[in-house]
């Protein structure tokens, strides 16, 4: 179960990073360090500590941006918690979305693949330490034309992973840098039509990262 949830937080950490949700990845990085998980942070540790790419005065300004007064993060509580009581189905969703993506990824893993001459290939070869590295470190650039609405179903995915994780103070900044590039999900919105539709799409597009990746 660690080692899941240690994948999953990478591919989360991957994706915020390639897509340059910058705010969400550094309140990431905190709430991942106050949870006491420090080696899922190291990534992000070493990519906000470049001086060359974060000079000190641009840190300390994403530190600010983290402080806000008191009745600002009661009025964010307020409005969140509004938001994730329309979000227990989708929660539960999720979860099973989860058990059922696992199911499948072990099957594949357990079966043979057939390389490009069609000849049964052993699985260990194509998913050695090289292999992985390789698909682990590709850019989401990598990922091909995805349409807008798959990657609207990526981002509800890594909405949903943050919220079941309990970063729900991540989760509010992914929801600002979303809202303020005007690509929200319906389950932002806090609409409870079509759940079934949605799901699928959602875990459509998950299938598709996960075996392009």
């Amino acid at each position: 179960m660690d080692v899941e949830r240690s994948s999953l937080c990478n591919c989360v950490v991957n994706f915020l990073l390639e897509e340059n949700y910058l705010l969400t990845a550094f309140e990431l990085l905190h709430e991942l360090l106050d949870d006491g998980r420090d080696d899922q942070a190291i990534r992000l540790k070493e990519f906000f500590s470049n001086p060359s790419q974060f000079p000190p005065d641009q840190i300390s300004r994403f530190n600010s941006l983290r402080v806000a007064d008191p009745q600002s993060l009661l009025e964010e509580k307020e409005g969140l918690e509004e938001k994730l009581a329309l979000s227990e189905y989708e929660l539960r969703l999720a979860q099973e979305d989860i058990l059922k993506l696992r199911t499948e990824l072990q099957k594949k893993n357990e079966s043979p693949i057939n390389d490009l001459r069609g000849e049964p290939v052993d699985v260990s070869i194509n998913c050695g330490p090289e292999f992985m590295r390789q698909k682990r470190d590709a850019p989401f650039s990598d990922l091909g034309p995805l349409k807008e609405n798959e990657r609207q179903d990526l981002n509800c995915a890594v909405k949903e992973y943050l919220l079941i994780a309990g970063y729900r103070l991540t989760a509010m900044t992914f929801y600002e840098e979303k809202h303020r590039d005007r690509v929200l999900c319906d389950e932002w919105r806090g609409k409870k039509k079509k759940k079934k539709k949605k799901k699928k799409k959602r875990e459509a597009a998950v299938v598709r990262w996960i075996e392009i990746r």
